[in-house]
């Protein structure tokens, strides 16, 4: 072959295999676009799609935070609470329960010369005390105050009082009937007597408010009677008796839920209690937050060693003190002596205070004696109509007091 065909022959072969290498390229061009496509199209789904749910581990659930404790409210008028029922006690009487606190509304300062509560002391304990111990009672709102001539307030124990007119001519004598609210029929009996007499209802009666109202609707005064230790230990003062044993704050926790009972009351006096107010501590905690509320207290003089008194007048605290028991022994009889005694009394002295409690001798009597007092000279008073005029800080005298009756048991 001479050299031009192999110059043709080469030329051929260049120009095939640059036909094949462009084909070659085209192809792998074409592979490359779309292997480019199918990425980027994975991409994009993978961008769009949800990702799978991630495993949460569970771990046990925590408590909430406790609630935050509140103070107690220094308020120097009477705090009503209300506390729904609770179980029965063992005389089918309602035990006052535990009452948590709530955040106190209203004014909270202390006006000078007011006893303000008592902080609570310190309990070390090797575990936390829980919030139902820690919380003391609900303080609620007072009721309105109404102001005397001079601006200054006027305490509950006179806006809750009794209204009467004093007969100059007349001595005053105010009976008191204890341990009302127990035994229905016959504080009901008790509620028909003309009066105005001083109902003293036990704190842990059922239906308060509606026996209370009912007696205030007569015409009769409102007391409440708070069980307090007596000495002989057999004898059961009833749900929610204040002991010597108690701390200041527990005394004061407990007088709170008896205060609670119902609204509209002058103030206290003990049932029982022949222990407990011979002691002063207790008894200065008791007389104390009596007076922070603008309430009054009757001594029941259940013992010759009581100090409540002393206490009260130290404390500046209207005072009145009991001067005849009129049925500590049974019998007609004994009622109409120590009625004739409370006479004596008040003749001597101007008045006279007797507590008698709900029984039918001593309704019995005291119907016609009621209705005689303007012949003998006397005129039927509340309690608080005495206080006014005699238990006073600034006028009382050494009020008149018999030595003390066996202390009664409980109906």
């Amino acid at each position: 072959m001479t050299g031009n065909g192999w110059l043709i022959l080469l030329a051929d072969w260049a120009r095939c295999h640059r036909r094949t290498a462009l084909a070659t390229g085209a192809a792998l061009g074409g592979v490359g676009l779309l292997g480019l496509g199918v990425l980027l199209g994975v991409g994009l789904d993978l961008m769009l799609s949800e990702p799978p749910p991630r495993p949460v581990a569970h771990s046990a659930p925590t408590e909430p935070p406790p609630p935050r404790l509140s103070h107690r409210s220094t308020t120097a008028w009477p705090i009503y609470e209300d506390f729904s029922q609770a179980p029965e006690g063992p005389t089918g009487d309602r035990v006052p329960p535990s009452i948590l606190d709530a955040p106190p509304t209203g004014d909270t300062t202390t006006p000078e010369g007011i006893v303000p509560p008592l902080a609570r002391p310190p309990q070390p304990s090797a575990e936390p005390p829980s919030v139902a111990r820690l919380l003391p009672p609900t303080p609620l709102p007072a009721p309105p105050e109404a102001a005397d001539p001079d601006g200054a307030p006027t305490p509950p124990w006179r806006l809750n009082a009794v209204p009467v007119v004093a007969d100059p001519g007349r001595d005053m004598v105010a009976v008191v009937i204890d341990d009302m609210g127990l035994d229905r029929r016959r504080t009901d009996r008790v509620i028909a007597l003309p009066g105005p007499l001083t109902t003293s209802f036990l704190s842990y009666a059922e239906d308060l408010p509606a026996q209370t109202a009912a007696a205030r609707r007569a015409g009769h005064e409102l007391m409440i009677h708070l069980p307090m230790q007596p000495t002989n230990p057999a004898i059961d003062p009833g749900p929610g008796a204040l002991t010597v044993d108690m701390d200041p704050l527990a005394i004061s926790d407990a007088l709170t839920r008896a205060l609670a009972s119902f609204p509209g009351f002058v103030g206290l006096n003990n049932h029982m209690g022949s222990r407990f107010t011979a002691q002063a501590d207790p008894m200065r905690v008791v007389l104390s937050e009596v007076r922070r509320r603008g309430l009054l207290w009757l001594d029941s003089r259940t013992t010759a060693d009581s100090v409540a008194g002393e206490q009260a007048r130290h404390l500046g605290l209207p005072l009145a003190v009991r001067d005849v028991f009129l049925d500590h022994r049974a019998g007609r009889d004994v009622v109409r002596r120590q009625l004739a005694h409370l006479a004596r009394i008040a003749h001597a002295h101007g008045y006279a205070v007797a507590i008698g409690h709900p029984r039918d001798d001593t309704i019995a009597e005291l119907a016609p004696w009621i209705d005689s007092l303007p012949g003998k000279g006397l005129q039927l008073v509340p309690i608080s109509a005495i206080v006014a005029r005699y238990g006073l800080p600034a006028n009382a005298p050494e009020l008149a007091a018999t030595p003390p009756n066996p202390e009664p048991t409980r109906p």
